[in-house]
């Protein structure tokens, strides 16, 4: 009887574990708050002039473009995570815009 006791106890105890261990997986790397990350947008506008306009921005660099420097013209900008692009955009000067890019673009010849 004591044997039949010790198996069920043994049986318990690893099917807690492993259940546990499923909860841990499952909800560990799941975010409460999707927009807990910064998001890079990068400029592909023709101007400074469009630097308020988030149709100018995207996720993606337009291929036409590198990113550099040594231009007044914004390539990457990182918004905050919580925060979306209008926003950002909305409560930026374009001159902010500019001095808060990570770097600037020139275009491809």
């Amino acid at each position: 009887m004591n044997k039949f006791f010790k198996n069920v106890n043994t049986f318990g105890l690893t099917v807690v574990v492993i259940a546990g261990g499923l909860i841990f997986t499952q909800s560990a790397f799941k975010s409460a708050n999707p927009n807990r990350f910064d998001t890079s947008y990068f400029f592909n506008g023709v101007d400074n002039n469009m630097l308020t306009s988030p149709a100018a921005w995207n996720v993606q660099l337009n291929n036409k473009y590198e990113c550099e420097r040594i231009t007044k013209t914004p390539c990457e900008l990182i918004v905050p995570a919580g925060q979306t692009l209008d926003s950002y955009l909305l409560n930026h000067t374009p001159q902010q815009i500019i001095n808060n890019s990570v770097s600037k673009r020139a275009v491809k010849p």
